[in-house]
């Protein structure tokens, strides 16, 4: 027997290693032993004496089975290191008493055998001797005492027996002994040198943790140590005492534009000067703690007694400290910066929300001009919140049952005619009622849900149009994830080849700002989109940046006028020539122009006078559902 003591002297992590790195070889080896003493009983049982052909077989089968079942029961147990040290004593145990009992047992049968009965044992012992062990490393020293058992033994037996060719047969085994041997060791000790070096790393992490809470670049604490303060504010403290807890996040504006332009070696110089400049700032009032939370983004908490008006202060003078010329390698920079803050418990009983507060507090100061800082307020947390419900609501949402379609005709006034339908997407959830596409679009863009209502809507769309007369087509807007996106472009191509519908019917329509996203990736799947047949359209032309190179650039069909330029046309004069200009422009390049957002006949007649004829607004329909269209085209021969 194998003491106990023997698996005391392992580190207790290199001995549990060891033991679920042996778990998975324990099922091979009984099954291989199993499979083994039945051939043995089945070769011997019936020449050679029952005791040593069936009964020492069979009990050493019935053992396996046994250790087979508690293996089973207890393989996935993530026991104590004083249960492992029991089990690999006892499995150690059992496999010297196995080879001991393996042994004396072929040894006896070997004096009754001849022929290939003896080199069947022969045969069987050197595989024990070598295979066993060798699975079963793991278990250290009682591994090799089993091998070196039945090696010796198989050895010594065939140099004193009269065996044909035993001492080439026992040569080659010794070869294979000592390649195993080698073998063995150098597993072992490979395995016990990535277990410490495993363990050795995890300590070194653990250690890294425990010291970085600085910002190596600054010196300032880093956004562990911002979060893990935060945390540390005793809400209850401050209750009591009616002290307010303020934390805020300050942002350098358009900082990219130093690195892009010096080089990042002079945007570090620039972080390190205003480290240095929040870091000496002197708050006679109270006690403020400045931290950096990467790149050119800061962040300060501080206790405080006053009120917002102290705090819009705090933010202004650390935006003017920031504002003072850096200069850093002979170049002299002017920064601005923005600033969110949020206040413990005026918008919130809970710290960990003030850092949400803060940011989109500072979301909001960087939207409305920069340069200043913006306290969250009430209204700001309703925004917030109205996004946050609508978020969730879309993330659990049955897209197919909650989401429809709308559709709003595109008229051809020369012929009075509809010449297509828009596709506009509605959405009644459950849970929070009607949702506007302007509210819920841009939080499904975000979450990376677009796509997927994306594809169900068109599928609607098509059905709906396939009751429509051939000559009427289907306008679908398409968002900046879906355009950039190969799956979708290939999906929906893939739709409008199964739907029956000529692809020229389909117009896919493409904002100015999701041109921007990805340019490159856009202008590919335009081109895959225009290989299908379907037409493309540049939507709410005007509104957004490098029109004319978008035009120029891509195979457009269409362009909309953005709605924004007719409102006033009869009015404003500049947005009448700009709405001219388009027209001109569309007939120089031989693209249709559609004009959006007509609400009055005087607008439709001012615009059939200036040359466009495609017209979509309010005064030809409202945004109606499928089942409205047909009535609504027996309508249209008829002058309005």
């Amino acid at each position: 027997m194998i003491s106990i003591r023997y698996y005391n002297y392992f580190d207790e992590d290199l001995l549990r290693a060891r033991y679920f790195s042996l778990l998975p070889y324990v099922p091979v080896v009984i099954v291989a032993a199993v499979v083994a003493m039945l051939t043995q009983i089945s070769v011997f049982h019936s020449t050679e004496p029952f005791l040593w052909s069936f009964v020492i077989p069979g009990l050493l089968t019935v053992v396996s089975a046994g250790v087979f079942v508690y293996w089973f029961f207890h393989r996935k147990e993530q026991p104590d290191i004083a249960i492992v040290r029991r089990r690999l004593q006892f499995f150690a145990s059992l496999l010297v008493v196995a080879g001991i009992t393996t042994i004396i047992c072929d040894l006896h049968l070997l004096q009754h055998s001849a022929g290939y009965s003896r080199y069947f044992l022969i045969v069987q012992m050197t595989l024990y001797g070598i295979c066993f062990p060798f699975l079963l490393v793991s278990l250290g020293r009682p591994a090799y005492i089993y091998n070196l058992m039945l090696i010796t033994t198989t050895v010594f037996y065939l140099l004193y027996a009269d065996v044909e060719y035993a001492q080439p047969f026992a040569f080659m085994i010794l070869v294979f002994e000592a390649g195993m041997l080698a073998a063995m060791h150098r597993r072992n000790k490979g395995f016990d040198s990535l277990v410490f070096s495993s363990l050795h790393a995890q300590q070194l992490a653990i250690e890294n943790a425990r010291l970085a809470n600085v910002d190596i670049l600054t010196g300032l604490p880093n956004r562990r140590q911002f979060f893990a303060a935060i945390k540390a504010q005793s809400l209850d403290h401050l209750k009591t005492t009616g002290m307010r807890f303020a934390i805020g996040i300050i942002d350098l504006d358009r900082f990219k534009l130093v690195n892009d332009s010096h080089g990042h070696r002079v945007g570090d110089l620039v972080l390190i000067e205003i480290a240095r400049r929040l870091s000496e700032y002197d708050d006679c009032h109270q006690p403020i703690s400045f931290y950096r939370l990467g790149g050119d983004e800061f962040a300060f908490h501080k206790h405080f007694g006053g009120d917002e008006a102290g705090l819009k202060s705090l933010g202004q003078a650390l935006i003017a400290l920031i504002e003072q010329p850096v200069s850093v390698d002979g170049l002299v920079f002017h920064l601005s910066a923005s600033t969110g803050i949020a206040v413990f418990p005026d918008v919130d009983d809970s710290t960990e929300k003030l850092y949400e507060y803060a940011d989109y507090a500072l979301y909001q100061a960087k939207n409305s001009g920069r340069g200043h800082p913006e306290l969250f307020s009430p209204q700001h947390l309703g925004s917030l919140q109205a996004r946050t419900q609508t978020e969730r609501a879309l993330r659990t949402a049955n897209i197919r049952q909650e989401f429809s379609t709308v559709f709003q005709p595109i008229v051809n006034t020369t012929a009075n005619r509809p010449v297509a339908f828009e596709c506009l997407a509605r959405w009644h959830s459950p849970v929070i009622g009607e949702v506007t596409p302007n509210e819920f679009i841009p939080v499904a863009e975000s979450i990376g849900l677009i796509s997927n209502i994306t594809l169900v809507l068109f599928e609607k769309a098509i059905q709906a149009m396939r009751d429509w007369p051939e000559q009427v087509g289907l306008s679908f807007n398409l968002s900046a994830n879906d355009i950039t996106n190969d799956k979708v472009i290939h999906d929906l191509i893939q739709m409008i080849a199964g739907s029956g519908v000529e692809a020229q019917r389909f117009t896919f329509e493409l904002t100015e700002t999701a041109l921007l996203q990805d340019y490159l990736s856009t202008r590919n799947n335009i081109e895959l989109l225009r290989q299908a047949g379907v037409a493309l359209a540049l939507d709410d032309f005007g509104t957004g940046y490098s029109s004319l190179s978008h035009v120029q650039g891509l195979p457009l069909n269409k362009i909309k006028v953005d709605r924004s330029f007719v409102h006033d046309i009869e009015t404003n004069p500049k947005s009448k020539m700009i709405v001219s200009s388009i027209l001109v422009l569309c007939r120089g390049i031989g693209i249709d122009c559609v004009v959006e957002g007509a609400e009055s006949r005087s607008q439709i007649e001012l615009l059939q006078a200036m040359g466009c004829h495609i017209i979509q607004g309010f005064y030809y329909a409202q945004p109606m559902n499928a089942q409205a269209i047909p009535a609504f085209l027996a309508t249209t021969s008829s002058p309005r």
